[in-house]
């Protein structure tokens, strides 16, 4: 209990924002996971309804919306409940035709250094795709991933992501007039930080 309430103090900010837009058959909850730098993270929420009824969703660019509920408060879950990282929001009210915005801000690096033994550490990949000659950065790239995960691009050929432990990742990589380029990375071991240099080719 003492870690839950540390961690919580350290890793989670939470901000509840009802929206001034009203219209029909909006979604009433929108959940959006961020990291200190205003950046989505990879996360699971959960949302538990008075029932006990479950939605379960991972985290997306922009946040993820829940639609399928009523006007009573629900709870929301996000995160592993058996790490220290986990946080839980009670109590969220809903209106009819209207939808409130809980945004979550999650710092999991401040415990990648004392992961418990159940919580699998997350490694940081970096992409650099370039030109075939690798002398200059390619831009307004397509990135897919499989399983999908949330990533995050620069205006200079970088794609990252995080990526857990025993979990590979298959990033495909295509653009207009270039062959696709596939990559398969994974996590093996303690956190770590991976870069990987993809090249694309002017197809012929």
């Amino acid at each position: 209990m003492r870690c839950l309430f540390r961690c919580f103090i350290l890793s989670f900010m939470v901000g509840f924002f009802p929206s001034d837009v009203l219209a029909a058959g909006v979604c009433p909850l929108k959940v959006v996971v961020i990291n200190d730098h205003q950046l989505d993270v990879d996360a699971n929420i959960t949302v538990v309804e008075r029932s006990g009824r479950k939605h379960e969703r991972e985290n997306d660019v922009g946040g993820v919306e829940f639609c399928d509920l009523g006007i009573l408060p629900v709870r929301v879950e996000v995160g592993n409940p058996a790490s220290c990282s986990y946080t839980v929001v009670d109590n969220v009210w809903l209106e009819f035709g209207s939808q409130a915005i809980l945004r979550v801000l999650r710092n999991i690096d401040h415990f990648l250094k004392t992961l418990p033994p159940d919580m699998p550490p997350i490694c940081k990949v970096l992409l650099r795709v370039r030109n075939w000659e690798g002398d200059s950065p390619v831009r307004d790239f397509q990135i897919a991933t499989d399983p999908k995960l949330v990533v995050e691009s620069d205006d200079f050929g970088g794609v990252f992501a995080r990526l857990r432990r025993d979990v590979p990742v298959k990033f495909t990589i295509s653009k207009k007039g270039f062959a696709t380029e596939r990559l398969e990375a994974s996590c093996l071991g303690k956190p770590e930080r991976r870069e990987f240099e993809v090249r694309l080719k002017a197809s012929e």
